[in-house]
């Protein structure tokens, strides 16, 4: 299941604005384990800890420790995942994707990276292989380039390109 949790900016600032941080806790194997994703500092944040209270820890802390102003968090629906992706699956994604989300708040006023982080990682969590099939290269060129160093991932490029020789 899924969990995002959104943070206004500002204490006083009104729920019906769009401007706020967000970060999304997973819950794995059940709920036996959690897994929390955000952005800040220009890096992504995560989490792993097994259990209710590390879920707990999570909802209260960031990734490095900094605590977490609970009266400005808003804890959206918990969403059911039916998927079946793997925990590796979920972070070599996360890992292939950390460098669009950068951190912090963008140039734009009306959001910040974590809100595309949060949208992102819920259409991965529903249709993993829909998301990942938008993100691979459609051109020669652009499989040449991203591939040149890592051959092994050639094995996900689409058929059309694979027969191209």
């Amino acid at each position: 299941a899924l969990t995002e949790v959104r943070q206004k900016l500002w204490s006083l600032q009104p729920r019906s604005w769009a401007v706020y941080e967000a970060f999304a806790l997973v819950e794995i194997a059940g709920g036996e384990y959690f897994l929390s994703c955000e952005t800040g500092d220009d890096r992504l944040e995560l989490c792993l800890g097994g259990g209710p209270g590390a879920a707990a820890f999570m909802r209260n802390f960031r990734a490095d420790g900094r605590r977490r102003d609970a009266a400005r968090c808003v804890e959206l629906p918990r969403q059911k995942v039916a998927s079946g992706v793997s925990v590796d699956r979920l972070l070599s994604w996360l890992e292939r994707r950390a460098s669009r989300w950068g951190g912090g708040c963008d140039a734009h006023l009306w959001t910040s990276r974590s809100q595309p982080l949060a949208r992102d990682l819920q259409r991965f969590l529903h249709d993993p292989a829909a998301v990942e099939l938008e993100e691979l290269p459609r051109r020669r060129e652009e499989a040449l380039a991203r591939f040149r160093f890592d051959p092994s991932a050639l094995e996900s490029l689409p058929s059309d390109l694979l027969r191209d020789r």
